[in-house]
């Protein structure tokens, strides 16, 4: 298990080419093509690492319940990456799931991370775009964010 979230941060920047350090308030944020942000914060208690990006607003409307009930049924789908959600308190639909630290290995979780962030950037560009994302569509669909391009 990795104890030092600094030391694994440092491994994972090695790994994708992007320098990552803690913040002051002890989290990563990666902001993505500047259009969107992954926070990743350690939880050492429980051994594991929390991903969370706030996709995008939703104003209310039929839209939004449309958009609420494929992340329901997305949530649904298995295998699955990360957990859609919806934060009332700005209205955003958000992604986040929790990431074992135990035999852990940075080229499964940078894949992990890659998986997370298409899935974010195919809901932000499908919700920001007026098209409410059906579960049979994938992220794969889209080109990857500039962050994992090769």
């Amino acid at each position: 298990m990795i104890d030092n979230f600094a030391e694994l941060l440092k491994d994972l920047g090695s790994h994708i080419n992007v320098g990552l350090h803690v913040d002051r308030h002890g989290v990563c944020r990666i902001v993505v093509d500047q259009k969107f942000f992954v926070q990743i914060e350690h939880d050492p208690l429980k051994g594991r690492v929390l991903l969370v990006s706030m996709i995008t607003e939703i104003g209310p409307g039929k839209f939004r319940e449309n958009v609420l009930k494929e992340a329901l049924k997305a949530n649904g789908v298995f295998p699955r990456t990360g957990i859609l959600a919806y934060v009332e308190k700005n209205n955003n639909l958000s992604l986040h799931d929790y990431y074992s630290l135990v035999e852990f290995k940075i080229e499964k979780f940078a894949e992990y991370l890659t998986s997370f962030i298409e899935k974010v950037n195919f809901w932000k560009t499908q919700v920001e775009s007026g098209t409410v994302p059906s579960v049979i569509s994938t992220p794969s669909n889209l080109p990857p964010p500039p962050l994992f391009r090769k």
